[in-house]
């Protein structure tokens, strides 16, 4: 490490430091004027196999954010990609790095294995080029912002929204959650427009191993949600998911779903084109009948597995929609009694349903 001090002249570096503390004084200051690189800090990281962005920076280091080397400090500022694994001795993830200047660069966020982490900044703040959010294994995190907690302290953990108005991400086209105790996404009285507000581009969403998990955002109003470019959803282990919009209606301070299935017919998802629901123990429906228009016309991968109350995954209202489905899995679902609902009448209708059907793969069913 100390040779590279002498390339004065360098504008590209691709190493991996097992030891932020071996690197002689200064070093990290002098990779300021890097363009492009690839570091990694800290041990057992895999080979780099991400070459979409110029600047990454992986910082596995058993220690917080606050105590890290000034030089450490400014790399993650100008990074695109930041991957943070194993912070300990901090509440808040990025705390000295709130000011919208510094997070302005990034365009990927990956945080993961924080056992002492409970948000991810600590105040207001824009994320204008995130493309790609995961966190992961944070089982202490309450809310994205810290001061969603102070805001409203009589709210429990699992009562408080894991993204509130003090958070934007314009760009945002990925979204991973895995492995959180949390209860949903949203404020349960914010409309689930707000969703569109925040996350206006999202492509790819996965929410897995939520225990708490009610829904991706609450809503009392009866109107079509849209999420126009959505892509691909993976919804994995989420026991107590009562629905993707969680409808209520209220009486007094009680707050009551009026859930039974898993899409009402007041969302659609124009774009969707793989899908994959896996043990969700309490849904009875998958989809509403009939679908509004425009919903899952393009849905071309589906998979259910584990679904214990699932009695039928087409209704029979719903099969035109289908109709460029070409992939079909569905395992273990005890319960279950139909994959297509099909009566008298419509058997050419679900022929159309079919008709692009190329792959089957059934397992595990009554």
């Amino acid at each position: 490490l100390a040779e590279l001090n002498t390339l004065s002249h360098l504008s590209t570096l691709e190493v991996q430091i097992p030891d932020a503390k071996s690197a002689p004084e200064g070093f990290f200051q002098k990779l300021q004027k890097l363009e492009r690189y690839k570091i990694c800090i800290g041990k057992e990281w895999e080979r780099f196999g991400n070459y979409q962005y110029s600047r990454t920076l992986k910082l596995r280091l058993n220690t917080s954010i606050d105590d890290l080397n000034h030089g450490i400090k400014k790399l993650v500022e100008r990074t695109q990609d930041l991957e943070l694994d194993e912070l300990k001795g901090g509440k808040i993830a990025l705390k000295e790095l709130t000011d919208e200047e510094s997070l302005s660069h990034l365009q990927n966020l990956h945080i993961q294995n924080g056992l002492d982490i409970e948000s991810v900044v600590n105040d207001k703040n824009e994320f204008p080029r995130l493309q790609s959010l995961t966190l992961q294994g944070l089982p202490q995190l309450v809310s994205f912002c810290s001061q969603d907690k102070i805001d409203a302290p009589s709210l429990t953990q699992l009562e408080l929204p894991l993204f509130g108005e003090k958070i934007s991400f314009p760009s945002l086209e990925k979204l991973h959650l895995s492995s959180l105790n949390v209860t949903r996404e949203i404020e349960e009285e914010t409309q689930a427009t707000m969703t569109l507000s925040l996350f206006p581009q999202l492509k790819s969403l996965e929410l897995k191993d939520l225990q708490h998990l009610s829904g991706f955002c609450s809503n009392s109003q009866n109107k079509v949600i849209e999420f126009p470019f959505m892509k691909s959803m993976t919804i994995y282990n989420c026991p107590k998911l009562e629905g993707f919009i969680c409808r209520y209606t209220r009486e007094g301070n009680r707050r009551i779903s009026s859930q039974g299935d898993l899409f009402d017919n007041k969302v659609a998802f124009p774009s969707l084109e793989e899908m994959s629901i896996c043990y969700l123990r309490k849904m009875k429906m998958i989809w509403r009948n009939p679908l509004p228009p425009n919903s899952f016309p393009k849905l071309q991968q589906l998979r259910v597995e584990g679904c214990d109350k699932l009695l039928t995954i087409f209704p029979s209202n719903t099969l035109t929609t289908f109709q460029r489905l070409h992939r079909l899995t569905v395992n273990t679902c005890g319960s279950l009694q139909q994959v297509f609902e099909i009566m008298h009448e419509e058997k050419e209708t679900a022929l159309l349903a079919t008709a692009q059907l190329r792959e089957l793969h059934i397992g595990g069913l009554p």
